[in-house]
């Protein structure tokens, strides 16, 4: 089934208007991610007959101000049933914005202060231009949908595509914090038709930077490239029944490695304040290529070898290769890679700590030119490096590991690092009561916070003692249970 709503307008003269319909079946969660307007499955006599349904209901309730008639639509039976009817604008009311030329905060305003809507004449004949769609850019995992908080370190939508809107309350520096709804930004596109719409929408989102905060950027980006989606063929279960997401792929990954060495190289040459004229790294001896290790988005350990060759032609060359597991042979080192004069800041002491480097970095690797906007995070000991690939549209995080960490203590840590809750929560279902052996990643116990459902997994084998119940609420930092070693 598709989710469909029509936009209408009553005023206090028993005047009821419609504004044409949006098509909202693209969710998770039974949350709209997507909106666009006209649905792709409703032609010229199902929508007279949709809005004639959302006109008369006005009519018969004497409603006055903006509002939503929300129905659930067959397109095969081409039969509709009501949903409800929310009694405001819409967070997707700026697509039918696209499409009318209206202001709908303006006429909520004028309806206020009286206004009579026959004679103001606005609504009797409105000339629809266009395609419209919506996306949703949220602070959530984009494949679990679980929140996310943290501190946006860049954030850049492009201002010169002709049919773009972006409405945000966030910059640079901005904190998602646990209080508020995870959505970020509202990013809105308007195309003579629909196919040129999606087109639109996918250059968008590839340059949009938001860096230093995970988002669901790549799945709206997934959604536009849907080859059903760009049929418009799809419904409300599209996001559980779809492939969005493909397993990690080292090679895809290989530009944004290799540009998060290069920027890591760089920011260690900035610091340098004696020989800055000897590179990063540099040994009187060669023995064998520096290696540096990155964790890929939290979950793929990569290892980079490199060497430096010297500044040539105005760029700093390199040979550097990419394993994602550990060669018994000392392997060729086969990318070429020159680096280009970066513009790359220097870090700083901030009103929140030491505030890390960031900027534009261009290179080329085997003759190919790439593009990518750097940001680095300091967490305690720990400094995460978040990477926008232009060509992808979306960033991906890369942790330095720590070399002098032994996996010892890693281990360790793992073992005593408490479960408790990030954010305020509701604690939904024990999966493990007390007493229960558990495995590595089998699940403890659901939560429920900023409207979002949580797993939380045990990180190593042992016996669960619980501290909480179902139901409960617990605030930010609270100890949900803990999973000791069996004797």
């Amino acid at each position: 089934v598709h989710h469909v709503e029509v936009q209408i307008f009553g005023d206090k003269y028993g005047n009821v208007y419609h504004i044409n319909e949006r098509d909202c079946s693209i969710q998770r969660r039974h949350q709209k991610v997507v909106e666009e307007t006209p649905s792709p499955v409703v032609d010229t006599d199902l929508r007279r007959d949709m809005t004639d349904a959302a006109v008369s209901l006005g009519r018969k309730l004497g409603y006055v101000g903006a509002g939503t008639v929300e129905f659930i639509l067959d397109p095969k039976s081409r039969r509709f049933y009501f949903l409800e009817l929310n009694t405001r604008l819409q967070v997707e009311h700026p697509i039918t914005e696209a499409i009318s030329g209206l202001d709908l905060v303006e006429l909520q305003i004028l309806i206020a202060q009286g206004a009579n809507l026959k004679h103001m004449s606005v609504l009797n004949q409105i000339p629809f231009h266009g395609h419209a769609i919506e996306v949703r850019l949220c602070a959530e995992d984009p494949e679990d949908f679980s929140p996310r908080t943290g501190t946006i370190l860049k954030w850049s939508p492009p201002t010169d595509i002709e049919g773009v809107r972006v409405d945000t309350g966030v910059q640079d520096g901005s904190d998602i914090s646990i209080y508020y709804d995870s959505m970020i930004a509202k990013v809105i596109v308007h195309a003579p038709t629909r196919a040129e719409a999606i087109k639109r929408m996918i250059a968008v989102l590839k340059r949009t930077i938001i860096v230093g905060i995970t988002t669901n950027q790549k799945l709206l980006l997934s959604i536009m490239q849907n080859p059903s989606f760009q049929a418009g063929v799809f419904d409300t279960n599209f996001i559980q029944q779809e492939k969005l997401f493909l397993p990690f792929d080292l090679h895809r990954a290989e530009p944004s490695i290799i540009a998060a060495l290069l920027f890591d190289w760089t920011t260690r040459q900035n610091k340098q304040i004696y020989l800055k004229n000897i590179p990063a790294g540099w040994r009187n001896v060669k023995w064998r290529p520096h290696r540096i290790q990155f964790i890929v988005q939290d979950q793929q350990k990569v290892d980079v070898l490199y060497e430096y060759l010297g500044y040539r032609n105005d760029r700093h060359e390199f040979k550097a290769l990419v394993l994602d597991k550990k060669s018994e042979q000392e392997p060729e080192l086969s990318l070429s890679i020159a680096l280009y004069k970066s513009e790359i800041s220097k870090e700083y002491l901030g009103a929140k700590g030491i505030q890390g480097s960031k900027g534009l970095l261009r290179f080329e690797m085997n003759n190919v030119q790439q593009c990518f906007y750097l940001a680095e995070c300091f967490q305690d000991i720990n400094k995460s490096i978040f990477v926008h690939d232009f060509l992808h549209g979306y960033p991906i995080e890369l942790i330095k590991v720590d070399r002098l960490k032994s996996k010892t203590t890693i281990t360790e840590d793992d073992k005593v690092t408490p479960y408790t809750s990030s954010m305020p929560c509701r604690i939904l279902k024990i999966l493990a009561p007390t007493g229960t052996v558990v495995k590595k990643n089998m699940p403890l116990l659901s939560i429920e916070s900023m409207k979002t459902e949580v797993k939380i997994l045990s990180r190593h084998d042992g016996i669960v003692t619980m501290k909480v119940q179902e139901n409960q609420l617990v605030d930010a930092k609270v100890l949900l249970c803990t999973v000791d070693e069996k004797q």
